[in-house]
């Protein structure tokens, strides 16, 4: 299909393909796909699909594309969608907002939880370990700008959550008491005391650049940055991925705590964000003596240990771990 038309690039997952290309020809490839597809007993459903395009107020769209798109009753989205699960916009408010509405769903579960008929304990396990994943991929592919403000929100929500199944908000407000050395240790891990109920905004910044890094590095990606992924590139000062990276490094150094046991994870770049991002995890994990420790460099199986260890992270244009 490419071959046929050469100034589309086509990106394919599993039964999900995104063509990205010119407007006009991007309606032509549509017939072709469409032949393909019927000569392997395939259908494509028009109303799955969606033409995404981003410029119409500088670079409207011509008529006969409006027209196509009316025809094969084809969705226009002109200000943000929804791509692989992960939404992309015209601007950080447009990600922002249809992000907060994929979110509704599971601020649901929340309220849910709080249901006199589910049991503290279930509960409480539940808002630890099964009501962010949503949440979770979103900070991993959603740039920290469009997340901050929909982070706070979540945290806040969950955490509220714990403090009415707990019913411990008489104790938060008594005359004298400090609430937030309480709130910590609820969301400090279990391991070091608390309850697991991490904050979201803690862990936004590093999950977005620690993603990208894994994109960039591994071999399974489809490649998306691989322009940078060498000493002759150079990603412009003014891009807006080098001004998320950029924000999101310095949040990361704030975060560095002096403590042994850390979760480290190290992305090497050479220069000003130029040349090889290279990927190097290194962990010191918790055991049940605390005078011993594991060192790993296999990166197949950190999930269990982070959650069992104080996940902190370091980042750093050019370190060592």
């Amino acid at each position: 299909m490419v071959q046929t038309h050469p100034t589309l690039k086509a990106t394919a997952i599993h039964d999900d393909i995104t063509l990205v290309g010119p407007a006009n020809d991007l309606v032509s490839a549509y017939s072709t796909i469409t032949d393909l597809a019927n000569a392997i007993g395939l259908q494509v459903q028009p109303s799955k699909c969606q033409f995404i395009y981003f410029h119409n107020d500088t670079n409207p769209l011509s008529s006969s594309v409006h027209s196509f798109l009316s025809q094969h009753h084809i969705p226009l989205q002109q200000s943000s969608a929804i791509i692989l699960g992960a939404p992309i916009g015209a601007t950080i408010h447009d990600i922002e907002a249809l992000a907060t509405l994929m979110l509704k769903d599971q601020m649901l579960v929340l309220q849910t939880l709080l249901h006199d008929a589910m049991p503290i304990q279930e509960a409480l396990l539940l808002l630890r370990i099964s009501s962010t994943h949503k949440l979770d991929y979103l900070l991993r592919c959603v740039p920290p700008s469009a997340m901050k403000k929909l982070a706070v929100d979540f945290d806040g929500q969950l955490m509220d959550a714990f403090i009415k199944k707990t019913d411990i908000r008489s104790q938060l407000d008594r005359p004298g008491v400090d609430p937030v050395p309480i709130l910590d240790e609820i969301a400090s891990p279990v391991a070091a005391g608390g309850f697991g109920v991490t904050r979201s905004q803690d862990v936004m910044n590093i999950a977005y650049v620690s993603s990208l890094a894994a994109t960039i590095q591994s071999a399974k990606s489809i490649q998306s940055f691989a322009a940078y992924n060498n000493t002759d590139n150079v990603l412009s000062n003014d891009s807006a991925l080098h001004h998320e990276l950029t924000s999101a490094l310095a949040i990361v150094h704030q975060q560095i705590s002096p403590i042994s046991d850390v979760f480290c994870i190290v992305l090497y770049c050479t220069g000003n964000y130029t040349g090889k991002l290279e990927l190097s995890y290194c962990y010191r994990l918790h055991t049940t003596d605390h005078n011993k420790r594991t060192t790993q460099t296999n990166h197949t199986s950190q999930t269990n240990h982070t959650r069992k260890s104080v996940a902190l992270y370091r980042l750093n244009r050019k370190a060592q771990c």
